[in-house]
Formats: C-alpha cells, structure tokens, sequence
C-alpha cells in the first residue's frame, strides 16, 4: 500500500490497548495521557523535555526483543508510540496495593518532596532497571541526567537508589524479579487472555480506565505487539496536520519530494520546542523509524556510518560495544562520540534524538557537528527520481556544508539518509570539547573539535583540522589550521595558532547569545587544551619533553557519599523523622495537583494573553481572529471586571499602559487547553513604545526611578563616616548578587467554579496565601469574601514565588468565571510562568569599611539598590530583611545601612527562599573576603574576629531587646562545624594539589550564616487551627498554613499526636481553607510551623482538657471509646485556637521592640575543584551544621537544609537571569536557565543538625527551617572565590554572584583571559545584560 494508507493509532497503556483513527498529530504523548486517557500522574513541568517530570517508559520490539526506552512525554508525538507500549507512573504501583520497589525506596528514604517532580524521577529509574536490574552507580545517575528536582537537593534520592547497585543490594520483596518473566496476576496475566479486549477512550476524563488491573503488577510487553509488523506503514490526518509513517526508503523520498515543505520527526525535540514555544505549523510530519535503511548502524576498521534516523543512544551503546572488541588508538573519534553523548542532554531525549536530526537542525551549537566537520566525515543526500533505486550523493561536512543560519547544502527535496564518519589514523590525535552553563544536560555555550595527523615517527603535521561550534551562525571549520600543516607541534605553533584563531574568532560585542569575551577566551582554551593533551601523549612516544605539572583532562567526581547526622531523644510522634504524609502518593502519580482535577461539564480554558513589550501604550486590541476559533467562547479582558480592576500599584488586566513583558492584558476562553493557547496567539495588540525602558539597576540608577512612595530603609549606628576616616585601613568596593527564578515544578495554577449562578465561588488555586487570594478575588469580582471559598491541597513548589504573584493570574480566571458562569482553569506555560511571576530581588551593593590590621572592623556603611521590578509587591519587605540581615553575624562598631527600591520595566520581583536575608549577608562576608585580601589573612580567622557575641547589641535600636543573649551560639557552632570540618588540614592538602597543577585549583571556605525568623509586619505573627475529632477517633486538622513539599502537614499531624497522645495515623489534614481557618497569614518566612503548630497545640491542649474527666473516670479505656463516651455526653470535639507571637514586637518607626523572635544559625564547609582553562568546577565536598533548635522531624528538617543549600548554590554559581536591553527575559524555560542537576551536589555531603537546643521561644524549643539553610550555598561560592585567588593578582577580588563559569574563567586573569576582555569593547547595544 505503498506510504501508508490512513488508518488507527494503535498502542498499549499499562497493558490495555488503545486504537484511535481520530487522534489529533498535533498533540503530543502527554496530552494525549492526561486529556484523552486521564493518566494525570504524568505531569507536565516545563514542555521542552529539560525537565524530566513528563517521563514515561515506551517500549516495543525490535529483531527479536522488547526495548524500553525513557522518553519526555511532553515532546514525543502521540503518533510516534504507533505499535508501542506506554508504561507511566499509575502503571507500575499504587498506594491501594503495593508499591513498586523504586516508588518504596524513594518513599522511606524521604526522597520526594512537593512531588511534582516524582513520577518522572520513578519512571526514569524503572526504566533502568527494566534494562539493568543491577545497574552501576554510574548508570544511575546517567539515567536521572535528563531529571531534575528543585525540593530535595537530589540526595535522598542517589542515596535511596544506589540500593538497587551491586553493593546496595535490595531484596526485590515488592515484586517479581524484574528479569523473570513472571507475572504477579499469575492465571490473572494479559497472556492468558484474548486480544480482543481492548479498551475504548473514555469520553469524559474522570477516573482513568487505563491503569493495570492490579497496580502492583510489573507491566509484561503485550503479546500482541510481538506479532504486529511494526514496520507497517501508516497515514492519518488531523484538523490541521497529517502523519505519515512509510516503510520503504522509497516511499520516505517520495514523501519528502512531493511534500518538501514537511518536517522528519525522530525525536521531535527541536520541532516540538518550534511548535509549542515559536509558533511554528507544520503540516505534513513524516517518521522515518518503519524505514530500515535511516535505522542501520555499521561500525568498521575503517569509518562508522549510521543510518540518519539513528539515535543518539544507540549510537553510544554501538561505538561502546565496538570499542570494548577492538581498542586501538584509531578510536579517538569513537571516544569523542561517547563523551560527547555524555553531556547531551538527558536520556529522554539521547533514546529519540536521532544524528540527522542533530546535524541537519543545523543549530550551530550542536554537540556532534564540530566532531564531524573535524573528523571528515560525509553526508549522504538521497532523492526520489522515479525508479524503484534512490539519486544519492555524498557531500563533505565541510566549510561549506551549512550555507547560513539554519541551512544546508541538501536539496529542499532531498533527505539526508546517512553520515559516514572515519576514524583517526594511528599516528593521529582527536579530541572535542563542550562548555555549557552546566555540565549535564545543557546546550553549549562553545563547543569544538580537534584533528592532528603527524608523519610517522615525527612531531610534523599531516592534517590538521579545528572546529568550533558557538561561535557565528553556523558551526565553523577554522581556516587558520590549514596554515600549519607540514610545521611542527611546539611551543611556537601554539602562540602562532592561537593568535590566528583568536584574530579569526573575534566576535562583535554584541553578538546574539552573549558572553562575548567568554566565548572568545573559549576558543583559545580549547586549543591550548589539546595542544597540551597532544603534547603529553607525544612524550610518552619520546617524541618531546612532557610538560610539567600540566594536566587539562576533566574534573574527576568521586562516587557519591553522604552522611546526616541528627540527635533524636523522644518517645511521641514529636521529634521522629516521620515520612510526610502524601510520600506514597507522590510516588504513585496518586497525589492530585491542582491541574489534575477533573473536568467539569462545561468548563472553559483561559488562554492568557499577555503583554509582549516592556513599556508600551496599548493603543488597541483585536479579538476577532481568536474568537473566529472553533470552540472558542469568547475574551475576557479589563471592561469584564465587575469589581475594581486595580490592586495596589497593579492591574489584573492591563488597561491602557503595560510596564513589563508577561502582564496579563486578556484571557481567551476555550473548550479545551489547546483551541485556547492556539486562538490566544491570534489575539493583536498594538503598541506604542515609552521611552525609556528601564531593564537594570544601573540604568534606574541612571534615570533616578525608585519605586514610588517605597521608603528609603536604614539602620544607624555610631558615627560611621567618622570612625571610617580615623580607621587604620580603609576599602570602598561593590559586591552584586543576581537574580533567580523560583523554578517550582508546578508553575502558577488556577481554577475557578461559579455556584448558584456566580452568587458564590468555589477557586482553587496553586498558592501559599489563602487569605490573599481569597481578598483579591473578592475585590475584583466585587463580592464580598465571605462568598469566596478559597482553597489549597497542595503545591508543586512555591519557594515564595506564590506568596503574592500568584493572585493577578487567580482573579483575572475568576473573572472569567464570573463573566461565562462556568468552570475555568489556567496552568501557565513554563515560559509564561518565568515572564509573569518574577524572581529573586537583584541588589547592587557600594560600600566603605575601615578596619585595623588585626582584621578588626570598626566601620562599615553601605548603600544598597534593589531591583524592584515594575511594581511594589513585597519589595519593601525584601529591602527591610536586606539591611537587617547586611551584618549577617558580625558585630560592625559603626554601622549604617540604606536601602532604595529601583523600580525598572522588568517583571515584579517578589518573595523567594531567604527574602532578602543572603542579598545582605553577601555584602557582610563580600566585606569580610576583601578586608582579608588586604591584609594577606586566612578570611575565616577575620569571621572570628569579627562574630557577635552575647551582650553585643544588633543595629536595629538602642532599646534591651537588640541585646544578644546566650541564645546566640554562632561561635560554638562554627567552631564545633570546623572540628569536624577541618578547615587547616583541608587548606594544607589543597595548597600541596595547587602547587602541582597549572591548570587545576582548589579552594576551601567555611561560611557561617545567622538567619532572622518572624514576618517583617507584625500583623502577620499570627496562626490559627481547626481540630475535629469525629465519633470514629479520627482527627481532622485543618490550620492555616499550606503544604508545599516542607512537610508542614506532617509536623502539624505529629504535634496533634503528641497532645492527643494518639498515633499519627489517626489524624489527617484535607487542604488549606478559607471556610475552616479565616484569615491566614501566608505560609512563608519560614514561621508557619511556629504560627500554625502552636494554633494546633493550643486547640488540642483544649480538647485534652475537655476529655480530661472521661480519662479520669476510665483511664484504661480506648481511644475510640473514649470519643464515644465524650459524644454521649454532649461534650464538644472540635476546637478552634489562635496564637500570636508574644515576644515580636518591633515598632518601625519608634526603632524599638524584638525585630526577630529567634536566630537560626548555620556553617557551611566546601571544597571544590576548578578548571581553569574553562571556568567549570566540582564540589568535591561539603559539610553544613544547622541549628534548628529541637527539631520536629529530623529527617525532613534535613530534607530542608539539603534544598535549601542546593538552592543556594544555584543562585550562587549556575543560575543567572539574563534580559534583553527592551526588557524581553530571555532565560525562559529549561533550556535556557538553568538550576542544578543531580551531577552538581557534592561528591561528598555531611549535614548535621546541631546539638544543643538553643530556642526559649520556640515550639518544643524547635526553629524554622526552610530559609536559613539558602546562604549555606555560600559555602562553595567563597569557596571557588579561594581556588581563584591562587591564581589571581588583584589586591581585591571583586567576586559578583553567581559565580558561573563565564566569571570563574574571565577573573583568572591569565593571558588568554586578559586578551579576550580586553579585544571585547564595551557596547551600548549588548544581545543580553543582567537586571
């Protein structure tokens, strides 16, 4: 039937069958999973596959045996599991059966968190153990690459894992043997029954009929897909677009001839980005995988040539094998390959990305075509001419392979059906190299390859060949390398070749991707890299002398350990590492997010539109061509509130003036998700531009914007300026910290249900602040709060991100509720999310310290700028923690501190994780690094010198309450942290490494950390609880507070237990209401286990007391018994409790009161590695002490640190926000910004929580956890500040955060570094600057 012949979508689910001749091409495998099959455990985090969440196991078979691969179900078309068999999280274990021993290990070892990241995580680890049921630790954490985790800081999860290797050793006791066979149904097996049971797709998405019949079951390969030709063509059309899966090379070129505008789909991970984020339609999408010819991979002495429809990871597992049965010198390329392969990114997307889709994307950061072009390798076009044999012909990738940005030499007709790549010769040396913002799972920032043929025996070149890949629109062969064949490899090629390269790669300043000097350093380096590496092996030949201390290979990580330490003396439920509550859930895909709820009859979606300028008048809005969409409902936009449009100093639709890309300006309503997002896009907006747009401090700075009516915030002290100029030694510096986007898996989420005819509203909303979410609604639908059921299960995330932001989008869907008088939900695209909700405050921080030459300081005044953003939002709050927490622990004599809010056209900052505390004490250990580099001391005996100590008076007043007492403990813990930390033995072993390599540095910090705990208003002090006891003895506690993955719930269910002195089990928590526990504070601060665990003491204590007379009656009789007895006697079970902090009593203005009701304290050791030639590093150890008083949960209040500091040390090294000079964010998405992976914790990772119990104020003598920790991740970053400092000659280091691999590299300061800076002029017009 030639290329097909239109017919049904065929696979199997968890076992069942589905067959759908009406499924849309366009949609993808998670689409399809959680709307058409209702599958919602799979979920969807980011939608271009960076994230992992998306994962599923796709299997099917291939000569002769099942393949299961790990794939991003948010990229994979549903078309492309034809023939397949799909197995998600709810196919492999239930909380109502069993779990499957992945699910279990992550569960007892507290390894999910807000589990929205979980499933994925599960499915990627299945996987591996479907392929290898004893895998190495190294494939672990290679199939958890394409993962990542914003919660746990990753080791709980390594941890629990590595239980599956040789040395972990788990007794499958859950399951049947994986490799068995075996089917735990027994007669119950989908073998034993007849295929033609197959399932139908429900029509309405409610209870999802595709799960096992018994979820503990392991999936077996459906029989009937063995027998299925799984290379039988196939055609089917959509609305729009039309698939077509050929079986015959043929009738693929046909395709391709009479359809040249059609896409090749493999893995479709550049064209699924294009369609969902750029916009792109495509209507003919043409799979290869039916064609055995674009499949086949052939390896021998001479080349390796693979089919162009080959994937990446067949590809590595082929050269793998081959290399293992011949190992020669020639395989150089091969190992190129393999270590390419390595870092690109996850196994998700490496198990479907094929090597043509790589090369003829034609991006010019692609991992494998410098490799390529320097190897020599071809491409082999193929057309239809007719005739039953194919027009072929093969071209060199070559100089002049792509013809421009995005293009090739193949003909539009044409498809690529092969690359023939040779090995080196004998005599030859070949090497790549890839640099990225992170080291797994990112794209390069500069990527290259080398090629070096010598004559026999001889140092002269033959060939010699060097490609670059991010550095122009296309991937570059370098010209200069032709210049030298027939010279020979010494000292003097170098300096000629890397002037050659350095003037032929000179980039202008405003080239698109950025880091211009970085990429132009970059490029020498590589080469400098290989010459050495090249230089070492022709020594070991005796053909030159080796060249000292000069090893370039990778940073080695050592194998994964970790220790946590916690002293736990307790016989209740209070104190004891519980599991949180939905651990189990979570595991399963059970644990419903808010986008998981189920559809109700007539619901509409919300397809945002929102605002693509800065700054801008709206001079008109078109709705026509959105609302002509088939089932499109109609717009909802500022005319459509019926209560006040404003709030604050913002807009939930924007009226007339945007000041920010990202502000909702409409809403598009649809039937669905898909109709809404595709009609939203047709919406026109026209602009007119204000001048100026203000993106970064400097240039509010500049136009003297502060934010209006926000207060310039101080502390004084003594007589600064005075003590400054009579002090010994003086410093006027600046020190900057980034922003940071929260990144919470679950982006921001809403949903809206009009009762009795929009009288009443039902919202749900993926929030931390019930109470202002419920007042915003209210206010813009004009109804008063009492009609507004406001509500919270839990949250995929919020870091603080979703204290405030959030209820913009939450209103605006209530709005339109309001207006339709139906159902309407909105989950905002990953990309969307990062323009509307803002991030971390950025701070530029100019200061002056005088200081005496024992490291005294006697004077510090500091001038602090805050990036606002383009509203208030929280941003005095911010402000006010900053000067606060500007002395971190030290005691500065003379002191004064002012804060100014800048506002800027970018989006509002607002809340996150430490909410000022680390921008300050950065500038407080910035102060401390350079005072110590002035004086040539160890910086940590500097911290010492300077700590606070009890009696000393903090700088907020002059009243008793800034007096320390005994409470404050920072140097004991410090000291006791170093005693086990052992700071001078580590510098010692450090400094012996440093002395015997070049290219390598090592650094070493101990970095303390004292952390403020209460809100900043002290209104918000406040908590309240519900505990109702019902006749059967179970407990319901409801209370204000919201859980996010901190294990709030958990700890509140524990103090239940202790008071109630009944077991856990018997208390349970539904969600966060606004009906249950009025007027909540918002659950941050990291207060609302003190807030709310005190409201739930004080409402049990209560109903103690009420029970206290049966219990003296009949002391021995059950708990049920008891509660029945209570209800017979008419004795009230429910209790409400309210508590407010009695020692907070900080008055702003008089400057008088208790500005914190505790300090948590911290240390934190790091000990990384660094490549100086590249900017990249390890953290090859690192050990943290935390005081969280007499902790609640041991186990999950570790959880919290290791977050927490993972967290930190992505603000402070990886993560970056980066903007166009019109105020456009560019790091969007995964793809672009990047937090940390699982490959970036330490190699070594000691957490202890410290032992002595040092909180009078606190519940049960407990502390707050969920901030402190963050500045923690200052740890490695002054670590890496050390491991430069071997190398760098500036008096002072001026060392801005984060420290990334651009910055570590550029403040080397070595020759290479000094010329690409100084070749690199400064521009007005940069492709990107940092707000």
């Amino acid at each position: 039937m030639g290329a097909g012949e239109e017919g049904s979508l065929l696979f199997f689910v968890n076992g069942k069958k589905v067959e759908d001749a009406k499924v849309d091409p366009e949609e993808t495998l998670l689409y399809y999973l959680r709307n058409s099959l209702n599958l919602c455990g799979t979920k969807l985090g980011c939608g271009e596959g960076g994230c992992g969440a998306c994962t599923v196991m796709v299997s099917h078979y291939k000569d002769g045996k099942v393949i299961h691969r790990a794939v991003n179900a948010c990229l994979a078309p549903v078309m492309s599991v034809h023939l397949c068999a799909v197995t998600t999280i709810e196919g492999i274990g239930s909380t109502k059966t069993k779990l499957h021993k992945v699910q279990k290990v992550l569960v007892e070892n507290h390894g999910s968190q807000c589990g929205f990241c979980t499933p994925g995580i599960v499915m990627s680890m299945y996987t591996l153990l479907r392929n290898n049921p004893v895998p190495t630790e190294h494939m672990i954490e290679r199939a958890l690459q394409g993962n990542l985790c914003r919660c746990t800081g990753y080791r709980p999860i390594l941890q629990g894992f590595k239980m599956f290797t040789a040395e972990g050793n788990v007794h499958d006791e859950i399951n049947n043997d994986i490799g068995s066979g075996v089917c735990a149904l027994g007669d119950d097996c989908c073998k034993n029954k007849k295929n033609e049971e197959t399932s139908t797709v429900p029509d309405v998405a409610q209870k999802s009929a595709y799960t096992p019949d018994d979820a503990s079951q392991e999936p077996i390969f459906p029989p009937e897909l063995k027998s299925a030709n799984f290379r039988a063509p196939l055609i089917l059309s959509g609305p729009r677009a039309t698939w077509f899966r050929p079986n015959s090379l043929i009738d693929f070129l046909k395709l391709r001839m009479d359809h040249p505008e059609s896409k090749v789909i493999t893995g479709n991970t550049e064209c699924g980005v294009e369609t969902k984020f750029g916009g792109r339609f495509y209507p003919k999408l043409i799979s290869p995988v039916a064609v055995p010819e674009l499949n086949e991979i052939t390896i021998n002495e001479s080349r390796i040539i693979a089919g162009a429809s080959a994937t990446l990871n067949e590809i590595d597992a082929e050269l793998r094998a081959f290399r293992n049965e011949n190992p020669s010198a020639k395989n150089q390329v091969a190992d190129a390959i393999i270590e390419i392969l390595r870092w690109f990114a996850g196994d998700q997307i490496r198990n479907v990305s094929a090597i043509g889709g790589n090369l003829m994307t034609a991006s010019p950061i692609s991992d494998l075509t410098p490799i390529l072009m320097a190897a020599g390798a071809t491409a082999k076009f193929a057309k239809f001419n007719n005739s039953d044999v194919p027009e072929t012909n093969c071209v060199p990738i070559d100089a002049s392979f792509f013809t421009g940005y995005r293009k090739t030499v193949m003909p539009e007709t044409s498809a690529l059906l092969e690359v023939s790549i040779p090995h080196n010769s004998e005599n030859g040396f070949f090497r790549a190299y890839k640099q990225s913002k992170r080291k797994e799972d990112d794209i390069a920032i500069v990527n290259a390859a080398f090629l070096v043929d010598f004559e026999p025996e001889s140092l002269v070149i033959k060939t010699f060949r060097a490609s670059y890949g991010g550095v122009g629109p296309t991937t570059r062969l370098a010209k200069s390398a032709d210049k030298f064949i027939g010279a020979e490899w010494n000292e003097k090629l170098l300096a000629e070749m890397s002037e050659a390269l350095e003037k032929e790669f000179d980039l202008p300043a405003n080239c698109p991707g950025g880091f211009v000097a970085y990429r132009k350093c970059l490029v020498t380096s590589f080469f400098f890299k290989f010459f050495l590496t090249v230089q070492q092996e022709l020594s070991k030949k005796g053909l030159c002398d080796p060249n000292e201390n000069s090893d370039v290979s990778d940073l080695d990580r050592e194998p994964f350990e970790s220790i946590q330490c916690a002293d736990v003396q307790t016989t209740d439920a209070v104190g004891q590492s519980k599991k949180i509550i939905s651990g189990g859930k979570q595991c399963t895909g059970e644990a419903v997010y808010l986008d998981d709820m189920p559809k109700l009859d007539g619901e509409l979606y919300f397809g945002p539109v929102l605002s693509q300028r800065a700054h801008a008048k709206i001079k008109s809005v078109d709705f026509s061509a959105a609302e002509a969409v088939e089932g499109v409902a109609g717009h909802v936009w500022w005319k459509d509130v019926k209560g006040d449009n404003r709030i604050n100093d913002e807009e939930y639709f924007r009226q007339e003036v945007v000041t920010s890309c990202g502000q909702i300006v409409a809403g598009i309503l649809a039937v669905d998700e898909k109709i809404a997002r595709r009609a939203a896009k047709l919406v026109k907006i026209e602009y007119e531009d204000i001048s100026p747009v203000i993106v970064t401090i400097e240039d509010a700075i500049k136009h003297e914007s502060y934010l209006p009516n926000a207060p310039r915030l101080r502390h004084n002290r003594g007589d600064p300026d005075k003590a400054f100029e009579e002090a010994e030694h003086k410093i006027e510096s600046t020190v900057r910290m980034g922003g940071q986007e929260h990144f919470y898996f679950e982006t921001q989420a809403s949903y809206c249900i009009p009762i009795d005819n929009s009288d009443e509203f039902h919202i749900h909303s993926s929030c931390q602040n019930v109470a202002e979410g419920q007042h915003s609604a209210a206010h813009a639908l004009g109804v008063p709060m009492n009609h507004i059921k406001f509500a919270v299960k839990r949250l995929g995330g919020g870091f603080g991100g979703k204290e405030s932001r959030f209820q913009i989008l939450s209103s605006a869907v209530a709005v339109a509720a309001q207006k339709f008088n139906r159902p309407v939900r909105c989950m905002l695209d990953r990309d969307e999310d990062m323009m509307y909700s803002g991030g971390r405050h950025a701070f530029l921080s100019n200061y002056k310290v005088g200081f005496d030459s024992s490291g005294k300081i006697s004077s510090v005044s500091i001038m602090g700028y805050q990036n606002a953003g383009c509203s208030t939002d929280l941003s005095v709050g911010v402000l006010s923690r900053y000067i606060d927490h500007s002395i971190n622990c030290y005691h500065f004599p003379n002191f004064r501190v002012v804060g100014h809010c800048m506002m800027t056209n970018t989006p509002s900052n607002t809340a996150f994780r430490g909410f000022g505390g680390p921008q300050g004490m950065l500038v407080a250990e910035d102060i401390i690094s350079k005072v110590a580099d002035y004086l040539k001391m160890p910086v940590e005996e500097v911290r010492q010198i300077n700590f606070l100590k009890p009696g000393d008076r903090l700088p907020f007043g002059e009243d008793d309450k800034q007096i320390l007492t005994d409470e404050h403990i920072i140097k004991d813990l410090y000291e006791k942290t170093d005693s086990s930390w052992n700071m001078a033995k580590r510098r010692a072993a450090n400094d012996e490494f440093n002395k015997a390599n070049k290219y390598k540095k090592r650094g070493v910090a101990l970095v303390p950390t004292q952390f403020g705990i209460a809100f900043g208003l002290k209104f918000l002090n406040q908590g309240g609880a519900l505990v109702q006891i019902y006749t059967d003895g179970s407990v319901l506690v409801a209370h204000g507070g919201v859980e996010m993955g901190q294990g709030l719930y958990t700890k509140m269910i524990q103090i239940a237990s202790k008071e109630l002195d009944i077991p856990v089990e018997k208390i349970h928590t539904l969600e966060t209401s606004s009906t249950t526990v009025p007027n909540t504070s918002p659950t941050a601060a990291s207060y609302s286990s003190d807030i709310n665990g005190w409201a739930v003491k004080k409402a049990c204590e209560e109903l103690r007391e009420r029970l206290s007379s049966i219990h003296e009656t009949d002391p021995f009789i059950t708990w049920e018994e008891k509660i029945k007895k209570a209800y017979f006697q008419r004795i009230s079970l429910s209790a409400t409790a309210f508590w407010k902090a009695p020692d907070v009593t900080w008055d702003p203005v008089a400057r008088i009161g208790k500005r914190y009701n505790y300090y948590c304290y911290g240390a934190c050791g790091a000990d990384v590695e660094v490549d100086l030639l590249t900017g990249h590093h390890t953290i090859r150890d690192a050990e943290i002490m935390m005081d969280v008083g007499r902790s609640l949960n041991p186990a999950v209040d570790i959880g919290q640190v290791e977050g927490a500091f993972m967290q930190g040390v992505g603000l402070m090294t990886i993560e970056e926000e980066l903007y166009s000079p019109t105020g456009r964010l560019l790091t969007r998405g995964p793809g672009a910004y990047k937090i940390p992976g699982f490959g970036d914790i330490p190699a070594k990772l000691k957490v202890s929580l410290y032992d002595k119990f040092s909180n009078r104020h606190g519940l049960y003598h407990s502390k707050g956890v969920g901030e402190p920790p963050l500045f923690m991740g200052a740890g490695v970053f002054y670590a890496l500040r050390d491991a430069i400092r071997q190398v760098n000659t500036d008096k002072l280091l001026d060392w801005h955060s984060p420290a990334t691999v651009e910055r570590i590299r550029l403040s080397v300061g070595d020759a290479l570094s000094t010329s690409a800076k100084s070749t690199t002029p400064a521009t007005d017009a940069p492709w990107c600057v940092r707000r």
